[in-house]
């Protein structure tokens, strides 16, 4: 319910702003036609020949129009341009005196002509009103739209060195596996060394030196032949059950 009153407010808003513009428009136009036609009795009364009369309003007027187009152009483009502003004022200014002037000379006459230019400011102020909201609220939309493209890029960037990082990491995890095997094996290799050295490089002797000690570090626990050979395996002595049995033979007959 929530989302669907979000997602209609803006229509509406829009509906609201085309329907206002409109009305806008239609005053702004019938002011326009009203005062054009007061302008143009004023030409013909005051020496302008009827062929070239209409031009006369309508230069005024559309003088207004274009001074107005050019401040709705300037605020489009968040462009201040005060001299805009003057032009649409006197235009304006010069439409009401020239109502005024056509009229009658009672005060009802003067105001009634002086309303339409009056009008038409005043619905192209509501205009310029409401397209700089409009204006405005665009711009605020795109910075939005812009931050959220940002943090969106910059949750990317954060996912993707997150992801980098956790490689890393089973990468060194991996890396510490393969170094704590490599140590494991030069303890054992330098074990071997060792015990060669004490055996007087004789791997015989030396083998079966270890496995007198496997044999009396059971603490009185018998281990079985499969035991032993998996425990000289580790050792990295590789024999076999026959090896074994000669070995243990010897050791039992050098035995005080």
């Amino acid at each position: 319910m929530t989302d669907e009153k979000k997602s209609n407010g803006p229509e509406r808003a829009n509906w609201l702003f085309i329907l206002t513009t409109g009305i806008v428009l239609f005053l702004f136009a019938s002011a326009f036609i009203l005062s054009y036609d007061a302008l143009l009795n004023l030409a013909r009364d005051n020496g302008i020949s009827p062929r070239l009369a209409p031009l006369w309003p309508l230069g005024l007027d559309a003088f207004m129009a274009a001074a107005s187009l050019a401040v709705i152009w300037a605020t489009t483009n968040q462009t201040r341009v005060i001299w805009f502003w003057f032009l649409v004022g006197g235009a304006v200014l010069a439409s009401i005196v020239g109502n005024i002037v056509h009229a009658d000379g009672t005060i009802v006459a003067q105001a009634i002509a002086a309303l339409p230019p009056i009008v038409a400011f005043l619905s192209f102020e509501v205009l310029m009103t409401m397209v700089r909201h409009e204006t405005e609220r665009a711009g605020l939309r795109s910075t939005l739209d812009q931050l959220r493209a940002d943090i969106d890029g910059a949750r990317t960037i954060r996912d993707q060195e997150v992801a980098e990082l956790e490689s890393i990491r089973d990468k060194a995890r991996t890396a510490r596996g393969r170094l704590k095997s490599i140590d494991e094996k030069l303890a054992d290799q330098r074990r071997l060394v060792k015990e060669l050295e004490e055996a007087g490089g004789d791997p015989i002797v030396a083998r079966r030196r270890h496995l007198a000690d496997l044999l009396q570090s059971t603490n009185g626990n018998q281990l079985t032949n499969d035991e032993l050979l998996v425990r000289l395996g580790e050792a990295g002595y590789d024999i076999g059950l026959t090896t074994l049995k000669r070995d243990r033979k010897a050791i039992e007959e050098q035995a005080p």
